[in-house]
């Protein structure tokens, strides 16, 4: 292997570039076992809720174990194995080789991505009542699918880590991350201004309307946040392999923000019979026995009501 190949090689031989893969897969691995939790006490506390939401929030938890299960072969590819067969070759180009687990990785994160954010866009048009909102939020997470899938082609046609320097999967990946932190910020205002609207004069019902809308505000905060330092350390150091690491735990994030936004419903119902009609009005109707003739203002007083 000559000197000017090694140049091109983006990790040094003491592997230290793949500290952030490590670190991914640690923090990764943390907020899987929150939406464990999370997972646990949704089939626990709603069992009645419609059978496709609760088929929502099984394959994508399932989903998003699977990816990350592939992530850390990921890492164990590019710490052990790759590191033996360099060895043994004697060649470090096998150290940027990439296992067909990280391109499936990849395409796991882009439909986890674009469950939540459909599930997410469908609450903007419960709670805003406008569908060409809601449709507009659709059109971007469509399009961030889109450009997600889009960065497999050059994955798989260059099949090693030096693809992070081609200008095809530069501008994809900025593109995607631009794209999906426009639909974050975008639902999440969308949502706050339809939560906003929902204000009463009553003190409980505007407490609990400014819980909703911090809720909602955390969760497109926290997705947005991460993909701007992702971008970020790609586009000043894309071979630290530091955005990596916040690639890891996107997906997670938002699977935790749909079983949050789903959990918090039985804190919310649990107020004052105002807070209960305001929750019952500005969340989904998920409960698949509740009654459609229910008198404007009304409000029950059973448990199973008080769900809807």
């Amino acid at each position: 292997m000559n000197s000017s190949s090694l140049t091109q090689i983006p990790v040094r031989p003491n592997m230290s570039s793949f500290g952030p893969f490590e670190i991914g897969s640690t923090l990764s691995s943390v907020l899987l076992g929150i939406s464990t939790l999370q997972a646990w006490n949704y089939f626990l506390n709603f069992p009645k809720d419609r059978i496709i939401i609760k088929s929502m929030v099984a394959v994508v938890y399932f989903t998003d174990v699977l990816q990350s299960a592939f992530f850390a072969h990921t890492v164990y590819w590019f710490t052990i194995i790759g590191t033996e067969n360099g060895l043994a070759s004697n060649d470090l180009h096998v150290l940027t080789t990439m296992p067909w687990t990280l391109e499936a990785s990849v395409a796991l994160f882009a439909f986890v991505n674009f469950t939540v954010q459909t599930y997410f866009c469908h609450q903007v048009n419960y709670i805003s009542r406008n569908i060409y909102i809601a449709l507009g939020c659709f059109f971007l997470a469509l399009v961030r699918l889109g450009l997600t899938l889009a960065i497999l082609g050059p994955m798989s046609s260059n099949n090693t880590l030096l693809v992070v320097n081609t200008p095809t999967f530069k501008w994809e990946i900025i593109s995607e991350l631009a794209v999906g932190t426009a639909a974050d910020v975008l639902i999440v205002v969308c949502m706050c201004i339809g939560l906003r609207a929902q204000r009463t004069g009553f003190s409980h019902s505007n407490r609990l309307v400014d819980r909703l809308v911090s809720l909602a505000l955390a969760t497109g905060v926290m997705t947005s946040v991460v993909s701007i330092v992702q971008v970020a350390t790609y586009a000043t150091m894309p071979t630290s392999f530091v955005w990596v690491a916040c690639f890891s735990l996107t997906s997670k994030l938002f699977t935790n923000s749909l079983l949050a936004s789903l959990n918090r419903r039985g804190r919310a119902s649990k107020a004052t019979p105002v807070t209960v009609e305001i929750q019952r009005h500005v969340e989904m109707t998920y409960m698949k026995d509740c009654s459609s003739t229910d008198v404007p203002g009304k409000v029950t007083e059973s448990r199973d009501s008080e769900s809807c």
